[in-house]
Order: C-alpha cells, then sequence, then structure tokens
C-alpha cells in the first residue's frame, strides 16, 4: 500500500463548516453592539467552505443561545443579503 506524502511543515485546515442546525438559527444583523462584543459569552468566528475557500463570519452569543451572521465592510456591518 503506497504511502502517503509527508505533511512536514504543511498547515493541517479545520473544516469549519457550520452543521446544518446552527445554519437554521442564524440571525442576520445590521451591526454589532459593543455590549456583545464585551460579553464573555460571545465570540466572532468566521465559518469556511473548505471547496470554494468563501467564509461568513458569525458571532456566538452563548447566553442567548443565539449565532448571529454578519459581514464586514471596511468600517461597518451590514446584513448579508
Amino acid at each position: 500500500m503506497p504511502r502517503s506524502p509527508s505533511k512536514r511543515g504543511q498547515r493541517e485546515e479545520k473544516d469549519t463548516t457550520a452543521p446544518q442546525s446552527v445554519a437554521r438559527s442564524v440571525h442576520k444583523i445590521a451591526f454589532i453592539n459593543d455590549s456583545l462584543l464585551s460579553s464573555n459569552s460571545a465570540e466572532v468566528v468566521r465559518l469556511r467552505n473548505p471547496h470554494t475557500d468563501a467564509g461568513s463570519m458569525y458571532i456566538i452569543d452563548r447566553e442567548q443561545k443565539a449565532v448571529h451572521e454578519i459581514m464586514a465592510f471596511d468600517e461597518g456591518f451590514r446584513y448579508v443579503q
């Protein structure tokens, strides 16, 4: 059986695609509240489609059990159409 090529020196990329259960509960928001980002229960993440390298940014709010989809444009945030 042939051996796979060595991965030494290469970074392994994680699959960060959103599960379907998360995708159905996404809320689209127009702006980010500073208090949400300063909360210990919220974090901003980028989920990437490994096949197209397209990605979306999300705020995961564990306290409210909500996922907010955001898209950055220059200095602000707008709805994702």
